[in-house]
């Protein structure tokens, strides 16, 4: 039997010992150890309290954000590069937050995944990607990505149908995108919801290909549109 331990522990001055802040310290540290991989002791630092509040208010504002617009879908094109013509977009969410301004999305969405409001977001995301892909020519697809939260809802081809029905966006011009470990999570389940969600029309990209287990068996049990290779496969 392998036992492994992660420490969160906090020095303190015994002449100004604050028991219940001890506690808290140490604790905030046993979570900055969790969080950098386990397996690990990690010491309390007056950072961490800062990195704490800062949590709590992004946490707290997901849902005045959203209401309030703050979160809104930025676009990235998608160039071929043999003739420079843009032949898509992708989707992606960007956060200015009324207090602390630039919120870069890899912080939000994590803290959005480990508080359940990513799937809230997700479609927020979806609805305005779809809106706006209906005002650009015809031949221009938008991509979209998925959560595992979204991925895991039964519900989600009703509402990806909902909202190409309300933006009037046609589903070939709509392209999902999965990555290699959302998929192989819980393959059986995401692949019956993809196969849902591919008979609505939509197109499904794996994305981040490569990075994950690269099990080359299941890109047979799927018949995937696109995809999209790691881009540390290609970096110099």
């Amino acid at each position: 039997i392998v036992v492994n331990v992660t420490i969160g522990f906090a020095l303190v001055d015994a002449q100004t010992v604050d028991a219940d802040a001890v506690v808290q310290n140490a604790d905030l540290a046993l979570s900055h150890a969790k969080a950098a991989g386990k397996g690990r002791s990690q010491v309390y630092d007056a950072s961490m309290r800062e990195d704490a509040t800062r949590r709590q208010l992004i946490e707290a504002g997901f849902s005045c954000a959203l209401s309030r617009g703050e979160i809104v879908t930025h676009y990235q094109p998608q160039v071929e590069m043999a003739t420079g013509r843009i032949v898509g977009f992708e989707a992606l969410a960007r956060w200015r937050h009324a207090e602390l301004g630039w919120i870069p999305p890899s912080e939000f969405i994590r803290i959005a995944e480990a508080s359940g409001r990513i799937a809230e977001i997700g479609e927020h995301i979806l609805r305005s990607a779809c809106r706006d892909a209906s005002l650009l020519p015809q031949d221009v697809p938008v991509s979209v990505n998925l959560s595992v939260a979204q991925l895991a809802r039964a519900d989600l081809p009703g509402r990806v149908a909902s909202i190409l029905e309300e933006t009037g966006l046609p589903p070939e011009r709509l392209k999902l995108e999965v990555t290699e470990s959302m998929v192989m999570s819980d393959s059986r389940r995401a692949l019956a919801t993809l196969r849902r969600l591919k008979a609505l029309g939509v197109w499904i990209a794996l994305d981040d290909f490569g990075t994950g287990y690269s099990a080359l068996s299941y890109l047979r049990d799927f018949s995937w549109d696109e995809l999209k290779v790691d881009r540390s496969f290609v970096q110099t």
